[in-house]
């Protein structure tokens, strides 16, 4: 409207003077700049318009605009989720004018995601929403607001209830791995006895390989376990043997050899340790052996749980703990020679097998005889070593690594066991064969029917 009455000025069609007709343009022509100056007010009502997301972005990289206009224009293409807008935007405008944007967005943006303090743990989708933003503008921080988002961030991946922070859009995961050290180190912080989500804390803590990292972490969960020694749970000793460590050692061996805790929580603490050596996450120490050992011989306990203890030494490649293990062989009882030689062959089979072997009070009568062969024809990583033991002076030995070898089957064994057919050496009554040859013909024709 207003440019077709300048066109009937200019063309003479109304009748004015000049200086009317000068007044009269430059007041239009205020009136139509003023009904196109853009707003908050408008960038708001933009956000839920078909055409609006672009006219906000093109807000954003307006170079004339107040910074105080652009940043509200960043804060709504957040919040509609127009992420790729976003992005495209701040990319078209140079780092010091992102930085000033950014630096302006930051305390509101930072509101939106903390939340209402009385709120219930669901978390808003503005806050998501909020969240996911800071994360994008992050890329494009400067010196002047990369501290300040960065520390959002931070507070977000640590604050709260950790489940649900998890997984809600850019989840913790990936913030960590674009921030990195800081929130490892907030992390640390909370290993804590009243933290329901030490759990997942504890597996990102370790998914992050960092020694210092771990180090610190060691120390903080082994010190408040012991702490509340009377409030933490399995949950709290699963967390402490992810951890590892040796702070975290010394705790779970101290927690499973206290005779004054709960019979429950030492079985599980010494399960935790056991969990740790296995993963690796725990390095056995001379110091963590000794009370082990001197729980794994008292014979006041349950056998079950002596047996459990000595099953952890078997992670432990340590001369005392294999020590410990040797003396089973010559016990009294078949049960704890089992123990033993299962013991030895799961810390090293190929190593320890020979020990094995050539003890002859191992099994003393047939029944025992066909157990101990089961036990060893479990271990199929220590077949070329029964295939080396077919060559020992000892004829239970022998016998022994034969019968072993069958239920294992293989050529490989096939070949080793032709060797043999021909010797006439003959074997303890424990076995159903009389000869070394015998053994070895019985095997083959074992071995050769399973295909």
């Amino acid at each position: 409207m207003y440019v077709a009455y300048l066109k009937l000025l200019e063309n003479g069609v109304v009748l004015m003077n000049m200086r009317t007709k000068i007044l009269l343009i430059t007041l239009l022509s205020g009136l139509l700049l003023f009904g196109c100056k853009v707003t908050e007010e408008k960038i708001s009502l933009w956000k839920s318009t078909q055409a609006g997301p672009q006219k906000i972005a093109e807000v954003l990289s307006d170079s004339e605009a107040p910074v105080e206009l652009r940043s509200a224009a960043a804060i709504a293409l957040i919040e509609i989720k127009q992420h790729a807008l976003l992005t495209e935007s701040l990319e078209k405008i140079s780092k010091e004018e992102a930085d000033n944007v950014i630096y302006t967005a930051v305390p509101s943006l930072t509101a939106q995601v903390k939340g209402n303090p009385s709120d219930s743990a669901d978390l808003a989708s503005e806050q998501i929403a909020a969240k996911d933003g800071l994360f994008l503008l992050y890329e494009f921080a400067g010196p002047k607001s990369k501290d300040a988002v960065q520390q959002t961030l931070v507070d977000w991946c640590t604050e709260g209830d950790f489940a649900s922070r998890e997984r809600a859009g850019f989840n913790i995961r990936v913030i960590i791995k674009k921030i990195g050290a800081p929130v490892y180190t907030a992390l640390v912080k909370k290993l804590t006895i009243d933290n329901n989500g030490i759990e997942p804390v504890a597996k990102l803590l370790r998914a992050s390989e960092d020694k210092p990292i771990l180090a610190a972490a060691s120390k903080q969960i082994a010190a408040e376990l012991k702490g509340n020694l009377g409030k933490f749970r399995k949950t709290h000793l699963r967390a402490a043997a992810i951890i590892g460590g040796a702070p975290v050692g010394d705790f779970l061996v101290g927690v499973a050899t206290d005779n004054t805790l709960n019979d429950e929580l030492r079985k599980y603490a010494l399960r935790a340790y056991s969990v740790a050596l296995e993963d690796g996450s725990i390095a056995p120490t001379e110091s963590q052996l000794i009370p082990l050992v001197a729980m794994a011989e008292n014979t006041a306990l349950d056998k079950y749980q002596r047996e459990e203890v000595y099953l952890t030494l078997a992670q432990i490649d340590l001369p005392q703990s294999v020590l410990a293990l040797e003396k089973l062989l010559s016990s009294k009882e078949f049960f704890w020679r089992m123990v033993g030689a299962r013991c030895l062959l799961r810390l090293d089979g190929n190593t320890h097998l020979t020990t094995v072997l050539q003890s002859k009070r191992i099994t003393t009568d047939a029944e025992e005889t066909g157990e101990f062969i089961a036990l060893i024809a479990k271990f199929p990583k220590i077949k070329s070593a029964l295939i080396a033991a077919l060559q020992s002076s000892h004829p239970y030995s022998v016998a022994i690594a034969i019968n072993a070898l069958a239920l294992m089957g293989g050529t490989d064994a096939l070949a080793a066991l032709k060797k043999y057919q021909t010797s006439t050496v003959r074997l303890p009554r424990l076995f159903s064969t009389k000869t070394v040859g015998d053994a070895a013909t019985a095997a083959i024709d074992a071995i050769e029917k399973k295909g």
